[in-house]
């Protein structure tokens, strides 16, 4: 935790609740670019933690240990490192994070010989507060009642020598958070898909009576196929459960209007989080931003949604009234809970998988593919064995949602005159797909083709066809050209 060191070292961001360490005067947040405060000025300094803390440097955490060891008498103890010890059953291997409760290791567990997350209490943060030893275990409980693909497991927890944790499933993907930041906006479809099966996570938390309170790409965790699971309910409470006093808890940007002018978290502020998700996924932009706390909540609570689509014009009519749906101002006019988001969302993703997700499971582990998006076209490098190469391109046609082909195609070659007998001849020889003529960037190529209906391809469609139509194209290429250029 950082809440109580020099007030020289870090400086805070009130609406993504996170410190930096500073590093030029009048810094801004590099997410959202609103102003930094120092640390001591904010009342949310509680829940603050230095993002950069793993990436800082030797020097840079040097400084941060250095500047916690004056912080309290009990910091020296309880921030030492655990890496290299065990405890319970648990061997601390590296320090994955830290927050507002504590710190998270990766571990192995020694008896079940497996990686685990493993989250410790923070004694300091136990000392300051009456209830968070209270709160910790409510976290166990909750979260271990939540058993769902889209949710991180909690497998155990206890205290060990002093020491109070939770045993959590490990997801070793990066963040969503983390995706949005290395790619900007997503395609509309894959948003919809991730969104959905977010919906569904939060959808059974709900069912529960169990809320999260602070739902944000953040504390989304995708794994290595890109299944996102909810992560940290370390916030989360019983619905309508009134011996909890309310609070301001969380992550301003993604807080409901109600919830930034001190009202109870409900069902409906949940939605209102995953609203902001679906809206950062889609623009690859927060909805509002302030230049303080009190300048963001004015907006939350007074300003239109940006226009969507002026932002990403191939957001569907449908995506949009789901999104400005979740971000109404009055929680009554928003989905209900998790559940009633989740059936909207479904309702406009249907059946239809996204490309992202397709490519993944077709081609985990093959070493011979590889791929790229640029915007809602994704580029396959298809490498043979005789150590040719063949691009294949897939991308969505411009049909409306429900009667959208994907299309898979490659490049044969250019389509002059000397190459039409034979592309006719060669064209009459191939039993699936076909030779067609298509005008790319202003020329004429003759390409290689196969259209499936988007809303019934599967993964092993996809996975034979990309390997199909790269090896004819290739193989028209070397008859019509002799070359390997496409």
């Amino acid at each position: 935790m950082v809440t109580e060191t020099s007030p020289d070292l870090f400086r805070y961001c009130q609406g993504c609740n996170i410190a930096y360490r500073q590093r030029e005067p009048n810094q801004k947040c590099p997410r959202c670019q609103q102003p930094l405060l120092s640390s001591w000025e904010s009342s949310l300094a509680d829940s603050i933690y230095a993002r950069d803390l793993l990436t800082a440097g030797a020097q840079a955490v040097a400084e941060i240990e250095s500047a916690e060891a004056h912080s309290a008498e009990t910091a020296e103890a309880e921030d030492a490192s655990l890496v290299g010890k065990v405890i319970s059953v648990y061997l601390c291997e590296l320090l994955l994070g830290q927050g507002s409760m504590g710190k998270v290791y990766l571990a192995h567990h020694q008896q079940l010989k497996r990686k685990c997350a493993l989250k410790i209490l923070s004694n300091r943060m136990m000392s300051h507060h009456d209830n968070f030893l209270e709160r910790f275990y409510s976290e166990g409980t909750s979260s271990a009642k939540l058993i769902h693909p889209h949710i991180v497991t909690t497998h155990a927890m206890g205290e060990f020598d002093g020491h109070h944790f939770l045993e959590m499933e490990l997801v070793t993907g990066p963040t969503l958070q983390q995706v949005v930041e290395g790619e900007g906006r997503l395609t509309p479809i894959r948003a919809t898909a991730l969104a959905t099966q977010i919906a569904d996570g939060l959808a059974l938390a709900h069912r529960h009576e169990i809320l999260h309170r602070d739902l944000k790409p953040d504390n989304i965790l995708l794994t290595l196929q890109g299944v996102p699971k909810i992560a940290d309910f370390g916030l989360a409470k019983r619905v309508f459960d009134k011996s909890v006093p309310n609070e301001l808890a969380g992550t301003p940007h993604f807080m409901a209007p109600e919830v930034l002018t001190g009202g109870a978290a409900t069902p409906q502020s949940d939605v209102y989080s995953l609203g902001v998700c679906y809206y950062q996924l889609l623009t690859g932009q927060l909805p509002f931003v302030g230049e303080s706390l009190e300048d963001l909540a004015r907006k939350v609570q007074q300003n239109k949604i940006p226009s969507i689509r002026k932002l990403a014009p191939a957001v569907s009519i449908e995506m949009v009234d789901c999104v400005c749906a979740m971000l109404a101002k009055a929680p009554e006019n928003r989905p209900a809970n998790g559940l009633e988001a989740a059936q909207w969302l479904h309702a406009i993703w249907g059946q239809i998988p996204d490309i992202e997700s397709l490519l993944r499971s077709a081609f985990e582990g093959h070493q011979n593919v590889t791929w790229e998006r640029m915007g809602q076209k994704y580029t396959m490098q298809v490498s043979f064995s005789n150590g040719r190469k063949q691009r294949v391109y897939i991308e969505p046609s411009e049909h409306s949602l429900t009667d959208r082909l994907l299309k898979i195609y490659s490049i044969c070659g250019p389509a002059e005159e000397r190459f039409y007998e034979r592309a006719l001849f060669l064209n009459s020889e191939i039993p699936h797909g076909g030779l067609a003529l298509r005008e790319i960037e202003g020329t004429n190529y003759f390409v290689m083709v196969e259209n499936y209906p988007r809303s019934t391809v599967d993964v092993e469609e996809v996975y034979r066809s990309v390997l199909e139509v790269a090896e004819k194209a290739d193989s028209v290429e070397k008859v019509l050209t002799g070359l390997d250029t496409y």
